[in-house]
């Protein structure tokens, strides 16, 4: 019997509020060190897939080092907003888009001169997906990849992104956690302790229970990797609030 966290790292939820002096260590040679990792799981082919949905006015919530910025669409988008708790991964993020951002173009049309291209009005800000600073239904895109491994509270954070996304509007998600098969989640729990102390994430939790405790509506959801990458295109469900 394995003496790991359980899935949803209960037990160290203090250490997991504190998980942003994590990140702050980590922001700088973070994309060095999954880059090669990401490569051989073809974690590039997901985001392009997965961000190419996104439109109108986006956020994305846990961004990181802005790994997803690259693949979405270039005129496709109202605006772009961007967060993430850490302020150096969220400076990473927006070293990363800064050359990018001359190829981003706004759905809105140009009313100063309509034969140029709106510029997409685009934002960094530091924020906890426990508690956005933005209205309810401000978004008609939502995004979140490999956020709920690294949350306290996971359900709370995909019931905000729920308040945030406006009702008609789109949630796509891209996570990690438990498998298809036992012998490999035995080894996920063996190692989980480890892994979270070096990278802030918990990448053994239940996201299937995650997703119906949180009152999600799933459109389609599909998994890779012997079950533990999800990619998830949701909407908000009816009546989900935060506390």
């Amino acid at each position: 019997m394995s003496n790991a966290p359980r899935p949803d790292g209960v037990e160290r939820l203090d250490w997991q509020e504190n998980k942003r002096e994590v990140f702050d260590t980590i922001a700088a040679r973070y994309d060095k060190e999954i880059d090669w990792d990401e490569f051989l799981m073809g974690m590039k082919l997901l985001r392009w897939w997965l961000m190419r949905k996104a439109k109108g006015d986006t956020l994305e919530v846990s961004a990181g080092t802005g790994r997803n910025l690259p693949f979405y669409p270039r005129s496709a988008l109202r605006s772009l907003t961007v967060t993430d708790v850490s302020i150096p991964m969220l400076q990473q993020a927006q070293s990363k888009f800064s050359p990018l951002q001359a190829t981003f173009h706004s759905s809105e049309p140009n009313t100063t001169d309509p034969k140029q291209p709106h510029p997409l009005p685009t934002r960094f800000v530091p924020a906890s997906a426990a508690s956005l600073p933005a209205p309810s239904a401000s978004f008609d895109t939502v995004v979140q990849s490999f956020g709920l491994c690294s949350q306290a509270d996971p359900v709370r954070a995909l019931q905000e992104i729920q308040r945030v996304c406006k009702p008609d509007g789109t949630i796509l998600l891209l996570e990690h956690g438990r498998s298809h098969y036992a012998w490999l989640d035995d080894l996920l729990d063996r190692t989980a302790m480890s892994h979270a102390d070096k990278w802030g994430c918990w990448y053994n939790r239940d996201v299937a229970d995650i997703l119906n405790r949180s009152g999600l509506e799933v459109i389609e959801m599909g998994r890779w990797h012997f079950g533990t990458t999800w990619w998830v295109v949701a909407k908000p469900g009816k009546g989900v609030t935060t506390k």
